[in-house]
């Protein structure tokens, strides 16, 4: 059996690089396989939307929302074998170039521990403010995955079958 853990990426919990690495390392030398990180971009002043299952997505405290990019990148630094691995990374964020971009290069410098989860997210609030994009057609988005995975396969020089899969 692997365990993993989650980095803080909401919350007051990480007040500097310095406390992130000591935390990641701790992780590592405990015995942990796998760091996580989740993908929340925005948390609207006034929300709308609510988290399928509960009343309320979270409590003020946890506003605060880091970038899991950058985080990956502390934990990346700090520790030389767990992998890094994303819950849900939200590409609608992203443009595909830039996306694959910096998940080439985070894998390379994390010597190929870099594991990624995508998806859209739940949040229609979030995603009027960061994309103003039609909320209904968002699904189309996922063939973004497909083109991030086969731009970054070629240029780390792997091989992908011609549909991209």
């Amino acid at each position: 059996m692997k365990l993993g853990f989650t980095l803080p990426v909401i919350g007051p919990a990480v007040s500097g690089a310095a406390g992130l690495s000591t935390f990641c390392r701790g992780i590592e030398d405990l015995g942990y396989d796998t760091l996580w990180v989740g993908d929340r971009l925005v948390q609207p002043v006034d929300m709308h939307s609510v988290h399928p299952g509960k009343e309320r997505p979270y409590p003020p405290q946890m506003k605060r929302c880091l970038d899991p990019v950058l985080l990956w990148t502390v934990a990346a630094t700090a520790t030389s074998r767990v992998r890094l691995n994303a819950s849900t990374l939200s590409t609608f964020y992203w443009e595909p170039p830039h996306l694959a971009r910096t998940l080439t290069t985070l894998d390379v410098l994390s010597g190929g521990r870099l594991d990624v989860g995508v998806g859209l997210g739940w949040m229609k609030d979030e995603h009027d403010i960061s994309r103003g994009a039609n909320w209904h057609r968002r699904g189309r988005m996922l063939d973004l995955p497909r083109d991030v995975g086969a731009t970054a396969a070629e240029k780390a020089g792997d091989y992908l079958p011609a549909d991209g899969r």
